[in-house]
């Protein structure tokens, strides 16, 4: 009889070939909660994309970031309330280029990447999110004091979307003068 929510980490469904259930039902809750890519196959085996996903949903909601899914990990995905929507989705290196449904979010950070000055005015908004994207993501959250990891979630969205607001009613209010 399989535990119903084990301790699951790197290997598991791998090496150990009776966590592959479990792996799967892993994976699958990690897609509902949009921090591991749709087009990733639950194939039951726990590798590097897996634990990915599993950090950046530690860090999303204040969990210890080691990879490893231990109760409080299970405790998250189980959640029977739904977590609110998101208006964007999750970004990352690759997005736009294998993922087609993801071109136009690509498109618009790169349009709000090139509004902060992060981004050459030159540099086509073409949804595709490579090395360039992720660099000019990183310089975006060091300078808004971000963790830095190149990963566009809730928090770079806000900050890109709240730094152009403000540069908006900055804009606004100086016209108000003349």
């Amino acid at each position: 009889m399989a535990i119903k929510n084990p301790i699951l980490r790197i290997g598991d469904g791998i090496q150990y070939p009776e966590y592959q259930q479990q792996v799967i039902e892993l994976q699958d809750k990690l897609k509902k909660a949009g921090v591991l890519a749709a087009n990733v196959p639950s194939d039951g085996r726990f590798d590097t994309r897996t634990e990915d996903a599993v950090k950046r949903l530690q860090q999303y909601n204040e969990l210890y970031v080691d990879g490893i899914v231990y109760p409080e990990t299970w405790a998250v995905l189980n959640r029977t309330s739904p977590t609110p929507p998101q208006r964007y989705p999750l970004l990352r290196l690759g997005d736009g280029i294998d993922s087609p449904q993801l071109q136009n979010n690509v498109k618009t950070l790169q349009d709000l990447l090139k509004k902060q000055g992060m981004l050459s005015q030159n540099e086509p908004s073409d949804g595709r999110f490579d090395s360039k994207i992720e660099l000019a993501v990183k310089r975006f959250q060091q300078s808004q004091g971000l963790l830095v990891d190149g990963i566009v979630g809730e928090n770079t969205w806000s900050a890109l979307e709240s730094k152009i607001c403000r540069s908006l009613s900055a804009l606004q209010q100086a016209s108000w003068f003349f």
